[in-house]
């Protein structure tokens, strides 16, 4: 039922490609619980090889996104927000938002 679901989003993964993918998945996770970054290097790399790089990018997104979170409060609590917040609001003034700008 997993892989039929995961086929019918990306198209068509062997078991041997669906093991490759979790493999790395966990090793960029031990990667970036020891380090604090990498993983998407690892991830994006085999999973281009998988199942495309337009593809690879939003899933590595999507498996940092659970630990990003749990690390979110933490950081609210200790950003000085005085440097923070003119950066951020900066940020998100110069930020490309037409359509297709990206």
């Amino acid at each position: 039922m997993v892989l039929d679901t995961i086929t019918s989003m990306i198209g068509p993964v062997s078991g041997g490609e669906l093991a490759l993918v979790s493999a790395t998945i966990v090793l960029a996770g031990f990667i970036r619980g020891f380090l604090g970054f990498g993983a998407s290097l690892i991830n994006v790399m085999v999973l281009s090889l998988v199942v495309g790089p337009h593809a690879a990018v939003p899933i590595s997104s999507l498996t940092g996104l659970a630990a990003t979170l749990h690390l979110l409060p933490v950081a609210v609590r200790h950003a000085e927000r005085g440097f923070v917040v003119p950066f951020s609001i900066a940020a998100f003034i110069a930020r490309p938002s037409a359509p297709g700008y990206w």
